[in-house]
């Protein structure tokens, strides 16, 4: 399929880049049919980074969106790039951030045996500066991993949580919260994820009552957020998506493509 008629590159650039910001602002819908077009540009023009980093932010949405499974299907598509490519990291993530994700994304699926085995992979790296106490590498490409931890942790929580490992669970709990005002808006896809397992953890296990109406009360306050963030007009940009609704690729033609980049790899 030919799909490089009347798209360039600064199109994709600017289709990922609304996509995100519609993303940050809680349209998560919107923000799908950007990432789409983008997609649909980059594969046009066969820039496979761009590709694997459009996947990257069409896969932080999917998880705010909750749709855990399509989240997977984005990282995956990722990880197949970046070995491909033959390289360690995107412009935007190391792959062991990547591989956080997709521990976080299985565990909220129910499948702990493969969310182990991610976790695994990612803490390989990520232990080092947890142990270092996130220290900073000043000679390595990202001086700090704060996000990265974060995700890390929480995917250890919510494994330890379903395992009925109620210390280990709380313990990484506490190490997301202490990495949540460092880590800043990078992580803004699973704030809620954390809020929701964390207030329904202290309700099960903590009788720390203060413990738990604070962090009820940081819910709320981010639920009243996001919905603050919702209200902002976003209509220019919606018109826009639908002055391009025939730049969209379908899951199916990105899966068909990838495919194709794993045959030439063999």
């Amino acid at each position: 399929m030919d799909l490089s008629h009347g798209v360039d590159h600064e199109m994709g650039e600017s289709f990922n880049g609304i996509g995100y910001n519609l993303s940050a602002l809680g349209h998560y819908e919107e923000a799908e049919q950007f990432y789409r077009k983008a997609l649909y540009a980059f594969h046009a023009l066969s820039c496979l980074e761009d590709v694997s980093e459009t996947s990257y932010n069409m896969a932080m949405n999917r998880i705010a969106m909750g749709s855990y499974y399509e989240a997977e299907d984005a990282l995956n598509a990722c990880v197949k790039v970046i070995r491909h490519l033959r390289l360690n990291r995107l412009r935007v993530c190391n792959i062991s951030k990547l591989y956080a994700l997709l521990s976080l994304t299985s565990v909220l699926q129910g499948n702990l045996f493969t969310a182990e085995q991610y976790e695994r992979r990612a803490a390989n790296f990520l232990d080092y500066y947890i142990s270092r106490g996130n220290q900073m590498d000043l000679n390595h490409d990202y001086s700090n991993y704060d996000d990265e931890i974060l995700i890390l942790c929480l995917a250890r929580a919510l494994i330890a949580d379903r395992k009925g490992l109620t210390e280990e669970a709380g313990e990484n709990f506490r190490m997301v919260a202490s990495y949540l005002e460092p880590a800043g808006g990078n992580v803004y896809y699973c704030k809620a994820i954390y809020y929701e397992n964390y207030v329904r953890y202290l309700r099960k296990n903590s009788s720390d009552s203060d413990a738990l109406r604070e962090m009820e009360s940081e819910f709320k306050a981010y639920a009243k957020n996001l919905s603050d963030r919702r209200a902002i007009e976003v209509s220019q940009w919606i018109e826009l998506s639908e002055e391009f609704d025939d730049l969209e690729i379908s899951g199916a033609e990105i899966d068909r493509q990838l495919g194709e980049v794993e045959a030439r790899k063999q």
